[in-house]
């Protein structure tokens, strides 16, 4: 059976470069094809997963696709997942980095002021401002991503760099834990359709770069878990919080080497999370429990 193929798409404003870093940590460990790829900006988003759809089946060529998306990229997998046969395309898996899956908070204050919203939409285009302030009825129109899926969130509220951090400081727009731009409660996705979900303390624009990321990265794609095992040396700076169970199918293609079912390593200060049965471990060396949801 041919290997699958990684499809990484960026966030709004992002070209396909800043999933680079990403992308070729992919390729090193797994030795799986990685393609960036861009999407168009000023289109309506059906229209713009309709042409990433083909790009992916010309890349794909019948094999199966794991997607790696960040922010708008993660809206627009879940357009192709709208299509005909889910655009064509034999989906394996997807893992969502700081995808506002419910909308965007930041977004909707950005539009109720008639300056800010002209703003964005000459900067974002029309359409991907109504995609980020959608309505109820809206966002019981889009499809899951592809299953099984994963969410990592981050946390770091603030980025001197990233201008989104300071619109939403000075509106007040963001009231919880959020990565600067996308609130955690925003990329969560109920518990039943997620076969993992993780948060760790970095910032919007480089979610995709961070280390912890990149390594549950690999063990999502090898196992479908989000669990890193015991050998991943973990920054004491970093708390990340890990549900779910490994894939079936993830295990029987590559194996259980990495696979853990118990926290294993220097672990200190465990603490229960309101989320059912989930441990929020503090320590050098971070692995998960794995829990059933």
């Amino acid at each position: 059976m041919d290997s699958p193929i990684v499809i990484l798409l960026p966030g709004l404003m992002r070209t396909k470069w800043s999933m680079l870093r990403i992308a070729r940590h992919i390729k090193k460990e797994l030795q799986l094809e990685a393609y960036c790829l861009a999407y168009p900006g000023r289109v309506s988003l059906l229209a713009a997963a309709e042409q990433t759809a083909h790009h992916v089946q010309k890349l794909a060529k019948g094999r199966e696709v794991i997607a790696v998306v960040h922010s708008m990229g993660g809206i627009i997998l879940r357009y192709m997942m709208m299509l005909p046969n889910q655009g064509g395309i034999q989906w394996r898996s997807s893992l969502l980095l700081a995808v506002p899956n419910h909308g965007s908070a930041l977004a909707k204050r950005i539009s109720d002021s008639t300056v800010l919203r002209a703003g964005m939409q000459v900067l974002c285009g029309k359409a991907a401002c109504r995609a980020l302030v959608p309505d109820h009825e809206t966002l019981t129109t889009w499809p899951l991503p592809p299953q099984p899926c994963a969410v990592i969130a981050g946390t770091r509220s603030f980025e001197w760099f990233n201008p989104e951090c300071w619109i939403a400081k000075m509106l007040n727009a963001l009231p919880g834990p959020s990565d600067g731009t996308v609130l955690v409660e925003e990329a969560r996705l109920q518990e039943a359709d997620m076969a993992g979900f993780a948060t760790v303390p970095v910032g919007h624009t480089v979610i995709m770069d961070d280390p912890a990321v990149l390594a549950m990265a690999i063990a999502f794609i090898k196992t479908s878990s989000l669990a890193m095992g015991p050998s991943f040396n973990h920054d004491q700076r970093y708390d990340a919080l890990l549900v779910g169970t490994p894939h079936e199918q993830g295990k029987k293609e590559y194996g259980s080497q990495g696979m853990s079912t118990l926290a294993e390593g220097a672990l200190s200060e465990p603490k229960t999370h309101q989320s059912k049965g989930a441990i929020l471990c503090k320590g050098s060396h971070l692995s998960a429990s794995l829990v059933q949801f």
